[in-house]
């Protein structure tokens, strides 16, 4: 099965934000555990890169950066992509965008928190949650219960959260005091 990530899971992660980020890290787990292909338009791949940096500077943006290729492959946006968006007729552009790289690439959801902005997409939005109970019924398992190993290594320097799940290890970090 293949899904495209919207940039809000993925940052519901990075960011530890609750209430979501149990979901988004469950969600995001079945691509670590190669249950699914998943994917990040390279739009997303710079916000969190500049979302990151402005946080936590340069070095950590790189490395979370760096994590998230190493998980996702990259659904490329170009002219015809943004084209494609602007015709869509949905009321939000990046949400649009998404879509247009989701049908490009073939995939088969948008795992996204915002699933309503998708109502006119043909690869249909899902929430991060909704999402893991339809590759549980379609593959037959309890994907959730057995987490993976930390796959991204040591990251105590980065004065990040850590996890259970590898990706989140490398970029997950909460708000230091007086930012």
């Amino acid at each position: 099965m293949k899904a495209l990530y919207h940039l809000n899971v993925i940052f519901d992660v990075v960011a530890d934000r609750d209430p979501f980020a149990d979901a988004s890290r469950d969600a995001i787990a079945l691509v670590e555990r190669g249950v699914v292909e998943g994917w990040a338009g390279a739009h997303s791949v710079t916000t969190l890169f500049y979302l990151v940096q402005r946080r936590r500077g340069a070095r950590t943006a790189q490395r979370a950066t760096g994590a998230l290729l190493s998980l996702m492959r990259v659904a490329p946006v170009d002219e015809d992509r943004l084209t494609e968006a602007l015709a869509d007729g949905l009321p939000d552009f990046e949400d649009a965008v998404q879509a247009a790289c989701a049908r490009a690439l073939g995939a088969h959801y948008i795992v996204t928190r915002d699933p309503k902005g998708f109502w006119k997409s043909t690869v249909p939005g899902t929430s991060p949650r909704e999402f893991i109970a339809v590759v549980e019924a379609t593959q037959g398992m309890d994907t959730v219960r057995t987490k993976p190993a930390p796959v991204f290594g040591d990251t105590t320097d980065l004065g990040v959260a850590p996890h259970a799940v590898g990706f989140e290890q490398v970029v997950a970090f909460r708000p230091q005091p007086g930012r």
